[in-house]
């Protein structure tokens, strides 16, 4: 039911939206914990760019391992986690095994990670990353560029959660457990996917 409201809901802005020339954003954001859900809509009309939640993500150029480039655009029609961190981090070890379980379960539901390493060489990171056996994308910023981009606290981890539609929709400073019900749950809610 609350499904069908939202669908209708969203339809509706989009009609109207699309008549009156404006984008309109429907942000539906869920806290899941262990004994309570509790359902948070916000409409946005003509987001701009910018890092908090409901602002069009920065349309950064990415370097991957292989020496490729991607701009964050690239990605557009994927839920794209963004994370910012480094091998030397522990926090950002802590949470990178969980990391690698959210992506093994639903990256073929339209998810994608984009690790981003601040201030490393493709070595060490290529070392890293076989050394917790990860397999989504890794990504060099060696002279820091795409971090200043996404700083808000100077430090890392930091992590982004971009919608379909390049929209941010969730941002964390620090480190968590994102196999847990509330990380996953998270996740699961931004791709529209039923949790099984």
């Amino acid at each position: 039911m609350k499904k069908t409201l939202l669908l209708i809901i969203s339809t509706l802005l989009f009609l109207v939206s699309a008549c009156s020339g404006t984008q309109t954003v429907l942000i539906t954001d869920t806290s899941i914990t262990e004994n309570s859900t509790t359902t948070t809509t916000t409409t946005l009309s003509n987001p701009t760019e910018g890092l908090e939640v409901g602002n069009i993500a920065p349309d950064v150029t990415l370097l991957a391992l292989d020496g490729s480039k991607h701009k964050l655009s690239d990605f557009r029609g994927q839920v794209v986690f963004l994370n910012f961190w480094a091998s030397w981090c522990g926090p950002c070890r802590a949470e990178m095994p969980s990391m690698q379980k959210a992506y093994e379960k639903l990256k073929d539901e339209g998810f994608i990670i984009l690790a981003v390493d601040v201030g490393e060489d493709k070595e060490t990171v290529e070392d890293f990353m076989q050394e917790f056996a990860l397999t989504f994308p890794a990504f060099l910023d060696e002279d820091r560029e795409t971090y200043k981009a996404f700083n808000k606290t100077n430090g890392i981890p930091q992590t982004y959660i971009i919608d379909r539609n390049g929209i941010v929709r969730f941002y964390l400073s620090g480190s968590t457990d994102w196999s847990t019900i509330s990380g996953m749950g998270k996740l699961i809610e931004i791709l529209g996917i039923e949790n099984d």
